[in-house]
């Protein structure tokens, strides 16, 4: 085994450090499909809202322009034209964004990464130890 300023290279250490940045990398894998998963959610949802807001701005000015034909053929000069009232986000009621995330399971693979990572350890200082 190679020695590097008093520090010996053993196989477990080696396979110690491979194995924290193998997990490290899934770990931050695992996070950005989460975060971009969210957002495409949340991006999706906010789409809905949306058409659905357009649809019913469309439903309303077609039913109101539908009434003033009708009584602008009955009493020309009695009818005044009616403006649209304008529909605004804050005065509808919108759903709740879904909620995104590994919250509950999330503690769980913190603890069996801590404890692989003592494991590591400990069998690593045996075999330095047994040598």
């Amino acid at each position: 085994m190679a020695a590097f300023n008093g520090w010996r290279l053993t196989r477990a250490g080696v396979v110690f450090v491979v194995g924290i940045i193998v997990l490290a990398l899934v770990v931050f894998g695992v996070i950005m499909f989460v975060r971009e998963r969210g957002e495409q959610a949340r991006r999706d949802e906010a789409i809905a809202v949306a058409e659905q807001n357009l649809e019913a701005q469309s439903e309303v000015s077609t039913s109101e322009t539908s009434d003033t034909t009708t009584e602008t053929e009955t009493t020309p000069a009695e009818s005044a034209p009616t403006v649209p009232t304008p529909t605004t986000p804050s005065a509808q009621q919108t759903a709740q964004l879904p909620a995104t995330g590994i919250e509950g399971i999330g503690p769980v693979i913190i603890l069996a990464f801590v404890t692989l990572a003592i494991s590591y350890y400990a069998t690593s200082r045996r075999t330095a130890r047994d040598l």
